[in-house]
């Protein structure tokens, strides 16, 4: 299994996402060791009040980015991670440089020390954090920016066993749009409002949801549409590795005719694939045996460059449901070679036409968001 199928870059320029993401797959597939430390500095100073320690740190960083025997890596936050061939000893300087400067509470925020292979998956994690952090669907509050993902625990599952799921789900129309004017609609998307059900259930409305709660609410969704919905109008909806075996999802599975399963798109979150692969890839290839479309959901621009036709080759047949954003242009100058790897692109949350006519200049034909809707 190959998720992250590219091969190694080396040049004297830090790499960025694509190449990091490499490196990881590499060192796990040949067994390369490699010492890893990730230093984040936005997460050490803030304000200018502290330009001085700001000043020294910069100072002890310095390292990281002359060093000749470290590879660097550029995060979309402004964060560095340096990997090296042990026994790394300028990494190891460089660390105990920055440690002696760092506010003890701000350590273990903006520095961690890692390696490879053993830790790929908590290092594919921060990957993951970095390139989502500046592209959530809405505003997160000063006073919650610190929510992080919640952990699923008895009181929220209480609150969830109560909680009239449907008021928080958001329905969109994917429909088929060609430039000359016809269009025809393929599906409803559904999926939960986050914001507002995690306040509903009691959770601060800027967390995320851990797996678990993901899992629990995808199976509840799936529940009801079993409920009397053996006739099911076509739908997208989400789903999380761990779903399909709650009783919910199973309860979905056996109430729906084969050809009702076809007419659900089941959407893998690229994160989940990268987080949970193994556990992923099951639950797509056993969703893809039961007759159900597949498709991964790219939430963020930067994330695209983890995409690798290894993943393609994994789940034959998948969409790509991408995220518009006004960055996507700027960031993609074409999807031609996207489009290589085989997946036919659905593009969500188009709210104005220049969403659609950059999407149909890069030949993208199905279209979901607060546009289509009106124009329908």
């Amino acid at each position: 299994m190959t998720i992250l199928d590219a091969p190694p870059h080396i040049s004297a320029l830090p790499g960025g996402p694509a190449e990091l993401a490499a490196l990881v797959r590499h060192a796990v597939e040949a067994g390369a060791r490699r010492e890893v430390l990730v230093w984040r500095p936005a997460r050490a100073v803030a304000g200018g009040a502290r330009a001085h320690h700001r000043r020294l740190l910069d100072e002890a960083a310095a390292p990281l980015r002359h060093a000749p025997r470290l590879r660097l890596f550029s995060l979309p936050d402004g964060g560095l991670v340096a990997a090296a061939v042990p026994p790394a000893l300028a990494l190891a300087a460089a660390e105990a440089a920055l440690r002696e400067v760092l506010d003890p509470d701000d350590t273990a925020a903006a520095l961690r020390r890692l390696r490879l292979p053993e830790d790929a998956a908590a290092l594919l994690g921060l990957l993951e954090d970095a390139l989502m952090g500046g592209h959530r669907p809405a505003p997160i509050p000063p006073d919650m920016a610190d929510a992080g993902e919640v952990t699923t625990d008895p009181a929220i599952l209480r609150a969830l066993d109560h909680a009239d799921l449907s008021a928080h789900l958001a329905r969109q129309s994917v429909c088929r749009l060609e430039p000359g004017g016809e269009s025809r609609m393929l599906w409803t998307d559904e999926r939960p409002d986050w914001r507002a059900l995690m306040a509903s259930l009691g959770a601060p409305a800027a967390a995320r949801p851990d797996a678990a709660l993901a899992a629990t609410v995808a199976g509840r969704q799936a529940a009801g549409i079993a409920h009397g919905r053996t006739a099911a109008t076509p739908l997208s909806l989400p789903m999380p590795p761990d779903a399909v075996v709650t009783e919910g999802w199973l309860r979905m599975d056996s109430a729906l005719p084969a050809a009702t399963r076809r007419q659900i798109v089941l959407c893998l979150d690229l994160a989940a694939l990268l987080r949970q692969p193994d556990a992923a890839l099951i639950a797509a290839r056993y969703s893809a045996l039961r007759g159900y479309p597949l498709a991964v959901d790219v939430a963020a621009t930067e994330a695209l460059a983890l995409l690798a036709p290894g993943l393609w080759r994994d789940l034959p047949g998948a969409r790509l449901r991408l995220a518009w954003s006004e960055s996507l242009p700027g960031r993609v100058r074409s999807l031609g070679g996207l489009q290589g790897m085989g997946p036919e692109i659905w593009l969500a949350g188009a709210d104005r036409a220049s969403a659609i006519a950059w999407g149909w200049s890069q030949g993208i034909r199905i279209f979901q968001g607060p546009l289509v809707d009106r124009l329908r």
